[in-house]
């Protein structure tokens, strides 16, 4: 599968079928241009997660995903799957509510999808890391994160400005597109509960 395609194919596709993908691809209610071989023109996909509920750090200072927390984050990585999102890459902070509500999204989404810990995604971290680590990127990238970050980048991403007061859904999701001239938008969010 090219690094840069964000749809499902099946593995008996050959490398030839792969790189002839003239048509856009459609993710979700996401219609991304063609890919054009090896040189990945294709519009960016970022869907930004606030981690599940986790549990208070007077029970566990390692603050895991309660089992509502981690109900939420697969009924939450379903409906993002059930959208046609295949995404590339799951990013998270490495705080391990993170981390769980991650592993939910590359579970259910995606587990050929690149796992991994990246900076510039903590509660306290600027905006403009974040925005910095997807300025170049063109696949479809799963971010999950922290309050008040996620509101930050949400903001700085799709107005130029680093608002904390940015709406962002607790323990849900905001998917935005990039398109051809580097300005992101948002295409929809999900609550906690998956609509």
């Amino acid at each position: 599968m090219s690094s840069c395609v964000g749809t499902r194919r099946s593995a008996a596709s050959s490398d030839s079928e792969r790189h002839a993908n003239t048509q856009p691809a459609t993710i979700g209610n996401l219609i991304t241009p063609p890919v054009d071989e090896g040189h990945c023109k294709i519009a960016a996909v970022l869907v930004l997660v606030h981690h599940g509920e986790a549990v208070s750090d007077e029970l566990d200072t390692q603050r895991p995903l309660s089992p509502r927390g981690l109900a939420a984050a697969e009924r939450l990585a379903t409906a993002v799957q059930a959208r046609g999102v295949v995404p590339a890459c799951v990013w998270h902070s490495g705080k391990m509510r993170a981390r769980q509500t991650a592993e939910a999204f590359w579970r259910i989404c995606n587990t050929q999808a690149a796992f991994a810990a990246i900076r510039g995604l903590q509660p306290t971290d600027t905006a403009e890391m974040l925005r910095t680590l997807m300025a170049d990127e063109a696949r479809v990238i799963c971010v999950v994160g922290h309050f008040p970050h996620l509101p930050r980048a949400l903001s700085l991403l799709t107005t130029g400005i680093d608002d904390a007061g940015a709406v962002f859904p607790p323990h849900g999701l905001v998917a935005l597109e990039r398109d051809d001239v580097l300005r992101w938008r948002e295409v929809w969010r999900l609550g906690e509960d998956g609509v």
